[in-house]
């Protein structure tokens, strides 16, 4: 009972928030935001999803950009200022902490199911999602992620249906199959013949149904026609750290080209599902730095899709939402070591804090392929002193790299990954305190026709029933 309590003050407290503010004078065509809804049908939706984000992160991105870089972050100090809001739960059907997949399938087609499942209830029976609904009613969609695309939120988005997660060749068939007419992202091995199980060539299979397909951002760059597979990478999109533009374009060239395609010639609109996976992808690997770099990438290209909103605000609903928060991400003080803790002895997280994580210039993933699972003590001296300049590693840390130990029963997913972003913790006060997801309520917010539908607190499959009640038109 306390802790719902609890949960239902901090509701109520970020309403008020979020929503007593008042809103800036483009806010003229979303006055619905403030009342009941009118009853209005969107012809475009667009979702940009930032998987595994939780309010901490976003709070810690927005004094990134304020502090660092003296710039505002747009989806705080903005959006949520005009947007309806609300906190989502994101439990499944199997577990009171979700994977991506089942809380994919929530939002997408309304229905709880278990973990690992895409678009089946828990009797492992399809159920409809809201791209097949669209694509009957005529309209476009495009599925958009700087992960392997047929990975579990844009499968769940994409239409797909599977009762696991990890039939990734499929799923790239069932992206055809159900005539998506955007497909971008990564996971190019399961498309093509000689890594497929089937041995199909997909690529072939949609150049003759008449999609362009590219591979890189200058092919990127010069796409045309309604319909177009983009792939950039074998499995997921590298992290900005270690990515180079020419080959894999960002998160923001993405959207711009998506939009444009998707509203050419376009009389019934469309579903646009963009998503910011690596957000998850980072905090799974303990990764501060890049968790921050794509969420400020995310808020880039969610100002292009505000843009759009604010050409298109009569028929455009706009929707922010993760699916979950990923990584436990807590910014609190902790003692410099184990011998006091006395306030001498305390990490007080500050700016110059937020400085040293901006300078780390490799990801946590490429760190460990360079330690290996069994590194000396030269090698990791080497590391830290190339690329986390400014970090102390204690003993402790040094001998669970070398003997490849896991930091904690929470803190496992990645061995060299976990503790290395133990190490950033300790020396910031950023920390990691797990490597998987937590059952901690995650924001929503929309502006345009239907938002109001998404204020106070409800359940992912809310979310879902809500988003296709607006496709409906009920």
């Amino acid at each position: 009972m306390i802790k719902n309590n609890i949960i239902k003050a901090l509701a109520s407290v970020l309403f008020v928030l979020f929503t007593v503010l008042p809103a800036g004078a483009d806010d003229t065509k979303n006055t619905e935001t403030q009342k009941k809804y009118t009853g209005k049908v969107p012809k475009n939706i667009i979702i940009m999803f930032t998987d595994g984000t939780g309010t901490a992160l976003l709070e810690t991105a927005r004094l990134y950009m304020q502090h660092v870089h003296e710039e505002k972050f747009f989806l705080t100090d903005t959006l949520l200022n005009k947007a309806s809001m609300g906190l989502m739960s994101t439990y499944s059907a199997s577990s009171l902490v979700t994977d991506s997949a089942a809380a994919g399938t929530a939002m997408a087609t309304g229905y709880k199911s278990y973990n690992g499942s895409i678009n089946v209830n828990v009797q492992q029976e399809p159920v409809v999602s809201v791209a097949e609904l669209v694509k009957e009613k005529g309209g476009k969609v495009a599925v958009v992620s700087n992960a392997n695309i047929t990975d579990a939120s844009p499968a769940a988005f994409g239409g797909a249906h599977n009762a696991n997660r990890r039939n990734y060749d499929d799923i790239a068939s069932q992206f055809l199959q159900g005539n998506i007419d955007i497909i971008m992202g990564g996971g190019r091995k399961y498309f093509r013949s000689e890594r497929r199980k089937d041995k199909r060539d997909l690529v072939a299979e949609f150049t003759k149904a008449g999609y362009g397909f590219v591979e890189d951002s200058q092919q990127l760059a010069a796409a045309e026609g309604k319909k177009l597979l983009a792939l950039f990478a074998e499995k997921d999109m590298s992290f900005i750290t270690e990515r180079h533009e020419e080959k894999e374009p960002s998160l923001v060239t993405m959207i711009q080209t998506t939009l444009k395609l998707l509203s050419k010639d376009n009389e019934k609109g469309f579903l646009a599902f963009i998503e910011n996976e690596h957000t998850d992808s980072a905090s799974h690997r303990s990764d501060m730095t890049n968790a921050i770099k794509h969420l400020i990438e995310f808020d880039q290209a969610l100002q292009v899709a505000y843009q759009f909103y604010r050409n298109h605000a009569d028929d455009t609903l706009l929707i922010v939402a993760s699916d979950h928060e990923t990584g436990g991400v807590n910014i609190t003080v902790s003692t410099k070591d184990m011998t006091s803790n006395k306030s001498k002895n305390r990490i007080f997280p500050s700016l110059k804090h937020l400085k040293i994580i901006a300078d780390i210039s490799i990801s946590t993933r490429a760190a460990a392929k360079k330690l290996g699972k069994s590194p000396t003590d030269a090698q990791i001296d080497k590391l830290i002193s190339t690329y986390y300049q400014g970090f102390v590693l204690d003993q402790d840390l040094r001998n669970k790299l070398k003997n490849n130990e896991f930091v904690s029963r929470t803190n496992f997913y990645g061995r060299t990954e976990s503790v290395l972003g133990e190490m950033i913790g300790r020396n910031t006060g950023f920390f990691f305190s797990a490597t998987h997801h937590t059952n901690e309520p995650v924001i929503v917010a929309a502006i345009g026709p239907g938002a109001v539908l998404f204020n106070g607190y409800f359940d992912n499959t809310d979310f879902g029933k809500r988003l296709i009640g607006l496709i409906e038109g009920k």
